[in-house]
C-alpha cells in the first residue's frame, strides 16, 4: 500500500491540491499498489518548516501525525511518501505512527532529496 505524507485538511483546502498525494498515486498505479490517503493524519496545522532544522522539526512531532486506523495497517508492507526529505524528521515522525501497528513492513520515497552541505 502506498501513503503520502499528508496535509494539514485547512492548508489542503488553502492550496487546494497536494502534490505528494498526485505522485502517489502515480506510484501506486505504477506498482500495483493500493493507494490509501486517510490513514495517516496530520493533527495540526504547522507554520512551514523549509528554515529550520532538524532539531526544531521534530520538537514539533509530538503526536502531528495519527494514523486513524491501526488494525487496517496490521501485517501490511507500506511505501511512505513525501515530496522533499531535507532532514528526514518527518518521515521519521509519520514512520514511527504507521510502525505502531503490528507487523508493518515500511519503506519511504520521496521525490527529491536535500543534500547535508558542509563547510
Amino acid at each position: 500500500m502506498v501513503v503520502p505524507v499528508p496535509l494539514h485538511r485547512k492548508k489542503l483546502r488553502r492550496r487546494g491540491y497536494n502534490q505528494v498525494a498526485q505522485f502517489a498515486q502515480r506510484l501506486a498505479h505504477h506498482i500495483d499498489a493500493e493507494y490509501i490517503d486517510h490513514l495517516l493524519v496530520k493533527t495540526a496545522n504547522t507554520r512551514t518548516q523549509t528554515k529550520k532544522g532538524r532539531i526544531g522539526r521534530s520538537q514539533n512531532g509530538n503526536a502531528l501525525y495519527i494514523v486513524s486506523d491501526l488494525g487496517y495497517l496490521k501485517n501490511k508492507t507500506v511505501l511512505l511518501v513525501d515530496d522533499v526529505i531535507t532532514t528526514g524528521a518527518t518521515m521519521e515522525i509519520c514512520a514511527k505512527a504507521l510502525t505502531e501497528a503490528t507487523g508493518t513492513t515500511l519503506y519511504i520515497a520521496s521525490m527529491a532529496v536535500v543534500p547535508q552541505l558542509w563547510n
